[in-house]
């Protein structure tokens, strides 16, 4: 389900031109604890890869989610309230609570935006853009009210690439 909405509807989104939101991650973010690191990066790369075939993305979303998935468990050990949830367990927000699952979904969206863009320009050169552009994708709400926000953080964002302070 998450692979056929990102492909038909969030792959044809595109905020100001160049940002663009990934739900399939959420497919890594709330695996159980229970597999094992191999199977965690198994299941990354295959929904990165599908994202890929049908975005024609050329294995920019598989190494990408391979990477969130490696530093998930070293995430979730720092995060966990009290050290280790049961095995059993999902990290979501009702076991993480607010402030944990935040982080924990924050960080690790940002890490995939981040990957995803560095691999997408190939490089370091624009690093700067690229910080920032990562950190506008990761944002979860583009409520109307976070709306005017956004936009003034786009402007600012393309006015330093303008001057080339980015």
């Amino acid at each position: 389900v998450l692979i056929f909405l990102q492909i038909v509807l969030f792959n044809h989104i595109h905020l100001h031109g160049f940002i663009g939101p990934y739900i399939y991650p959420l497919f890594i973010l709330l695996l159980p604890l229970r597999i094992s690191r191999s199977q965690l990066l198994l299941l990354s790369f295959a929904m990165g890869l599908s994202i890929d075939i049908f975005s024609n993305s050329g294995g920019i979303h598989a190494m990408a989610a391979v990477a969130v998935a490696f530093f998930r468990p070293i995430l979730l050990q720092s995060l966990l309230p009290g050290g280790k949830l049961e095995e059993n367990a999902r990290p979501d927000l009702q076991k993480l609570g607010f402030v944990s699952f935040s982080l924990y979904a924050g960080i690790l969206l940002f890490l995939l935006h981040l990957f995803v863009n560095l691999l997408d320009i190939f490089g370091f050169q624009d690093f700067g853009f690229t910080f920032l552009k990562s950190l506008l994708s990761g944002q979860k709400k583009f409520s109307r009210q976070n709306l005017p926000k956004v936009q003034t953080k786009v402007r600012l964002l393309l006015k330093l690439k303008r001057f080339s302070l980015v």
